[in-house]
């Protein structure tokens, strides 16, 4: 058959049968099987035992680190873990303090929650009374570092010309103010001081209703410095607009007054869980309100306190870098204005600015939201980040305008 002549149908389907190997081939049935292959067992073993050696030298050369120690007892080898400290380390200082979020209560279940007493002789030399001159008002803070940076409320020291700390045993410092944040209500303090007693911080995440706490603080002055109540979380995760910022705190019924602001809200293991920062009272409600308080929650207070020393200011908040304020209700009336805030400043090299924004606009609406109040306006502002872009409408000599305006951040 020549390679191009056309196969028939019975020599095609005689080519295309699978050509079976006799079984005596095979070595899987049949008479002969096959040979068996030698297992070399000790050379496998030899191998084996290499590679591990040689392994384990590759893991005691990489992350452990050996050297040898003179004593007056002769010499000693030494095998120690590379990037850890002996015992006999120095230890760096660091020019600002750690936080490390540590939760006794979760991560060691075999722990037992201190007594009243306990957490008292634990935390109370960490807690201090602070004073701003000018302000009439004394409030509480929390020591964080041995070296003297101290945490409070901002409005404890807001408006003050010089701030003074008074600790626990009475040693009286005078404190410059770091950073400060009004948003949050956080200032960051710092005495000329060392060997303080710091305050561990808990995991505020943790938290539950019904857990046991205690605030120590000075309510009502220095007279009553270092008063503890107690307390449980009454609730938390609670929204509320307080000086027209947008918070979310823990409720607490323990005892808090005017003097408490800037101190600890702490846990049973004597982790603080919050920095205390407002109470409910009178002017509030009609009826007669106890036993309801709030705190910033310690994985707040941590991320704040972080930036205010690394960048003196909360990043990534959004700013039209303008200021505005109130409209009088019935001046506004009387010269049928529409609702809105009163732009009082707008500063020349800001993106509002370049949009045509000017001083004596009415700022009407962000977008498509009414803004009738400063407090409205903050809040409405606490919604986007910077470089997010917003539409505002104003109003201008009996007009209505629109502008898309780039958000700033805000610094300082």
């Amino acid at each position: 058959m020549d390679e191009f002549t056309p196969m028939e149908p019975a020599e095609i389907l005689e080519v295309d049968k699978p050509v079976r190997l006799p079984p005596e081939e095979t070595g899987y049935y049949g008479t002969v099987p096959a040979p068996k292959k030698r297992r070399h067992v000790g050379l496998i073993v030899f191998l084996c035992v290499l590679l591990l050696a040689v392994g384990g030298i590759f893991v005691l050369v990489n992350f452990y680190e050996i050297r040898i120690e003179r004593s007056d007892d002769g010499y000693s080898v030494i095998v120690q873990r590379r990037g850890s400290r002996s015992a006999t380390s120095e230890k760096s200082e660091a020019n600002v303090p750690d936080f490390r979020l540590e939760n006794t209560q979760t991560s060691d279940t075999a722990s037992e929650p201190l007594s009243l007493q306990e957490i008292y002789q634990t935390v109370s030399p960490s807690v201090v009374a602070v004073s701003a001159d000018g302000t009439q008002s004394i409030g509480s803070g929390v020591v964080i570092s041995e070296d003297g940076y101290i945490v409070t409320s901002y409005h404890v020291v807001d408006g003050g010309t010089s701030v003074e700390v008074q600790l626990l045993d009475g040693d009286t410092y005078r404190a410059g103010v770091v950073a400060s944040d009004e948003v949050s209500d956080l200032a960051l303090l710092k005495v000329d001081a060392t060997g303080l007693t710091p305050v561990e911080f808990g995991d505020s995440d943790e938290v539950q209703v019904g857990d046991a706490v205690v605030a120590i603080g000075n309510p009502l002055g220095i007279e009553l410095s270092g008063t503890m109540t107690n307390g449980i979380i009454s609730a938390i995760n609670r929204n509320l607009d307080l000086n027209g910022s947008k918070m979310t705190l823990l409720q607490t019924n323990a005892a808090l007054n005017n003097g408490n602001s800037g101190g600890p809200l702490i846990n049973g293991y004597g982790q603080v869980i919050g920095i205390n920062t407002a109470k409910i009272n009178a002017n509030y409600s009609t009826a007669s309100v106890e036993g309801i308080g709030f705190a910033i929650p310690s994985n707040t207070v941590c991320s704040i306190v972080d930036e205010l020393l690394t960048s003196g200011y909360v990043s990534g908040r959004a700013t039209l870098r303008l200021s505005v304020a109130d409209m009088n209700e019935v001046q506004r009336v009387y010269l049928q204005l529409p609702k809105g805030v009163y732009v009082a400043e707008v500063a020349p090299n800001s993106n509002a600015y370049f949009a045509g924004i000017r001083y004596g606009d009415i700022l009407v609406s962000i977008d498509g939201a009414e803004i009738d109040s400063t407090d409205v306006y903050t809040n409405k502002l606490s919604e986007y980040s910077a470089g997010d872009t917003i539409q505002v409408v104003i109003y201008r000599n009996g007009a209505l305008w629109t502008a898309d305006i780039l958000l700033e951040e805000q610094v300082g």
